[in-house]
């Protein structure tokens, strides 16, 4: 039987870059009629990938790319009709085509995608196989009857392309998109048994492309299909997501109270808290006689109660015109406790991409008033208001870019009076709400401390929020402690920045009424002025809880890596989130590695330097960049102080007060004191053994304890007996030599323990390595791939 594939509607347009034949060719897996990219560039160098390559390829459009070696800006120029609505979709696939192995030599391979003069996104093939092909997707309305797409040379690899896809939407699609507002790809999938590792056209009539999640076996999934269709209410047509893909969903066992989605970004350049997400859930209740009754989380808020999907009728969820800080990475689906676990059928996830209108260049004659937004609360007195001309004055019209915050970017600028600033910018455009704005100007105003950020004032208004506050001229001591600068900081500077950052938490817990929790503490968000003091910024995520109360309840936000597990867990906030957030900012002081270590697996860095000390190397914890120049004793110490940071139970945990005590016995009386930490190669194997055990007793109540026979060359950390650690640790194994250990969570039904195991990796499968039981939350599942083949 021959299948006979339709004509693609109207307005497609698919453009194989690099394909000099100008007679085309029908795609053999999709039928669409891919052209020449001769009519729609001037410029650029044809090649193909190489041969061993070749037979890779899922498409015949990846075995050929243009290249752009000349010039910083390359554009393509595709047709469309003004106000149409579009989404275009540019994919790369190396191949190793000019013999530099450049996408796994190592170095940074990364070149800019823009859409007219706006920026879209990065592509970066940094450390990616050759033979593997990535793809960027935008959907926005058309300014005019073209549209650039343009590749920017940052000095950092030679741009190149493979496809450029048309595709028109209806106009009623994706309804948050407008003429100032586009969205890009960020995560597409569908759920239940899924064969094919992409749907698209022309199953998708609009030629989207649907990943079909991924599955870990440990995690309890179970998969729903129908044959039955799946209907759309009258009118609804925002996303028309194809009829076989409702017909299919996931679930988890009945034991299991909620279901985790991780979505990660394809290879992303820019970090989580730089973007801005929009999460689209499309639910339809596909199993017969079945009631679901869920709540629906992102990291940091509920964005939908008491949701119950509709018999065979797709219900498609999300916050029109409202887009999430980028640390919304995990979204939770949590049944309510009489009803069967949740369902998911579909789910999107784009980021934000604002597009330049004639109103952003001074065309516009719409009034910079003030009252152009109302405050939901009233602010501090003292507090300056800015207009949005007077900051484009202070900016020189926001040219001078020097950081991405929770918010956007922030600005240098310069008062009247001659005072350097630094602007923090998130512009509305059409989004009519920023949740989180107004909370961080009502703390900011009303706080005061010489270890906390100068707030100078802000602006709020229809074309503008913006905070404006001291410029700090050394960056934020991230940048610092990796090599950022050129700089590097020493012992005794590390310990006064530590204790600046202490005090200025200190103050927001004891000195605030009502205490002030951070929730997003990190090195990224210390800030040091050119005199290398600490202070605290970004209070983005911040909340106040009455001392009558010890906790407040609150869906758990901040950053991977510096979340507390317990608030993490429970959602309970106290004070003592911040300690263990601290604890991890001690750790990166200290080592100079950043909160999570990716080298062959993801380590927590507390499990790094625990390992570092059960192998007897405490100084090879230490950042090496300090030469072994500082005081051993004020090393134990304060890796004494972060560990008890960062316990488990927040309730072992130290006060910001026990802390900058500590920290300030750590600094040295005076520079003669300062013992150099010298050890030749030979002697750098192992510290005393008594010392090691001490090290040990310091950090967790463990003692050491060698398996005599063991030929694996395992050694067992075993907590004393009727120790306060044991009621809440398992045992930790490591991998003393060779290799380093895979760490994963222990919790799993049958498995009364929790917490980190070490072990060799060849001692259990991957996918058993994060497992929860019924009364935990659902592990989730391992980082998705940052590439992924197309279909073939």
């Amino acid at each position: 039987m021959i299948q006979v594939h339709a004509q693609p509607p109207a307005g497609f347009l698919s453009i194989d870059c690099g394909y000099t034949d100008s007679a085309g060719y029908d795609d053999k897996n999709t039928m669409l009629p891919y052209v020449s990219d001769k009519g729609y560039i001037k410029g650029g160098k044809t090649f193909s990938i190489l041969s061993q390559y070749m037979k890779e390829a899922a498409n015949k459009q990846e075995e050929t790319l243009r290249s752009f070696p000349d010039g910083q800006r390359n554009c393509y120029t595709l047709p469309t009709n003004r106000s149409k609505k579009y989404l275009i979709r540019a994919t790369f696939t190396y191949g190793n085509y000019d013999g530099r192995n450049s996408s796994e030599s190592g170095s940074p391979f990364l070149f800019g995608l823009h859409i007219g003069i706006n920026f879209w996104t990065m592509v970066n093939l940094t450390k990616l196989p050759s033979s593997n092909t990535i793809w960027k997707e935008l959907i926005m309305v058309a300014p005019g009857n073209s549209v650039s797409v343009c590749l920017i040379n940052n000095e950092l690899g030679t741009p190149f392309i493979s496809t450029l896809d048309l595709r028109p939407l209806q106009d009623t699609m994706y309804p948050f998109v407008n003429v100032s507002v586009a969205v890009s790809y960020f995560s597409r999938q569908r759920y239940g048994q899924v064969n094919d590792v992409i749907t698209r056209y022309p199953e998708d009539v609009y030629d989207r492309f649907w990943e079909g999640a991924f599955h870990t076996r440990s995690y309890p999934w179970i998969n729903l299909n129908t044959t039955q269709e799946v209907k759309r209410l009258p009118g609804d047509e925002k996303f028309m997501v194809p009829n076989t893909i409702l017909q299919k969903a996931s679930t988890i066992n009945i034991t299991f109270s909620w279901l985790n989605i991780t979505v990660r970004g394809a290879n992303n350049l820019l970090g989580l808290g730089d973007l801005e997400l929009l999460p689209v859930f499309h639910f339809a209740e596909i199993a017969s006689n079945t009631t679901r009754l869920f709540d629906i989380y992102s990291d940091s808020e509920e964005l939908f109660a008491n949701f119950s999907p509709s018999p065979f009728q797709v219900d498609s969820m999300y916050q029109n015109g409202r887009f999430l800080p980028g640390v919304s990475s995990t979204f939770t689906l949590r049944k309510q406790p009489t009803s069967q676990p949740p369902l998911i059928n579909a789910f999107e996830v784009y980021s934000l991409v604002r597009i330049a209108t004639a109103s952003d260049d001074g065309k516009s004659k719409e009034h910079d008033d003030y009252d152009m937004y109302e405050e939901d609360t009233p602010l501090h007195t003292d507090t300056r208001r800015f207009t949005y001309t007077e900051l484009k004055t202070i900016t020189n019209n926001f040219q001078s870019i020097i950081g991405k915050g929770g918010f956007g970017m922030v600005y240098h600028g310069i008062l009247d009076n001659g005072e350097e600033v630094a602007v923090k910018v998130l512009r509305e455009t059409s989004i009519t709400l920023s949740k989180d704005f107004l909370p961080e100007v009502q703390i900011l105003s009303k706080v005061q401390h010489k270890n906390l950020v100068t707030f100078l004032g802000y602006c709020h208004n229809k074309k503008c929020l913006a905070l404006v506050y001291d410029f700090m001229a050394r960056g934020n001591l991230q940048e610092v402690l990796r090599g950022g600068q050129e700089y590097s900081l020493s012992w005794e500077e590390r310990l006064h920045i530590a204790l600046d950052a202490a005090q200025g938490l200190e103050y927001l817990h004891e000195s605030c009424t009502p205490p002030i929790v951070h929730r997003d503490v990190k090195t990224a968000n210390i800030l040091l002025d050119k005199n290398l003091v600490a202070m605290i910024s970004d209070f983005g995520l911040s909340r106040s809880y009455t001392p009558a109360h010890t906790h407040i309840s609150t869906v758990a936000a901040g950053t991977v890596g510096y979340l507390d597990p317990e608030y993490h867990a429970t959602f309970h906030l106290t004070v003592k989130a911040d300690v263990y957030s601290f604890g991890i900012v001690l750790l990166e002081i200290i080592t100079g590695q950043p909160s999570v270590l990716v080298d062959s697996e993801p380590v927590h860095l507390p499990n790094w330097v625990r390992q570092k000390i059960a192998e007897g190397s405490i100084h090879d914890a230490v950042d090496s960049r300090l030469r072994h120049q500082y005081d051993a004793t004020s090393i134990q110490s304060v890796i004494d102080l972060a560990m008890s940071c960062v316990e488990n139970t927040s309730t072992d945990r130290p006060s910001m007060t026990d802390i900058v005590i500590k920290l300030k016995e750590c600094l040295p009386a005076g520079t003669g004191e300062m013992q150099l930490v010298s050890r030749s190669y030979k002697q750098k194997e192992a510290m005393d053994a008594d010392i090691a055990r001490q090290f040990q007793l310091l950090i967790s109540g463990v003692s050491i304890e060698s398996i005599e026979g063991n030929s694996s060359g395992t050694t067992e950390l075993r907590y004393p007996s009727g120790s306060q650690a044991a009621a809440h640790r398992p045992s930790l194994h490591v991998r003393r030599l060779h290799r380093q250990p895979w760490c994963f969570l222990s919790p799993q039904p049958g498995i009364p323990s929790s917490g980190y195991v070490c072990r060799r990796r060849g001692e259990l499968p991957a996918e058993q390595a994060r497992v929860a039981d019924s009364k935990q939350t659902p592990s989730q599942p391992p980082p998705l791939r940052s590439y992924r083949r197309l279909a073939r």
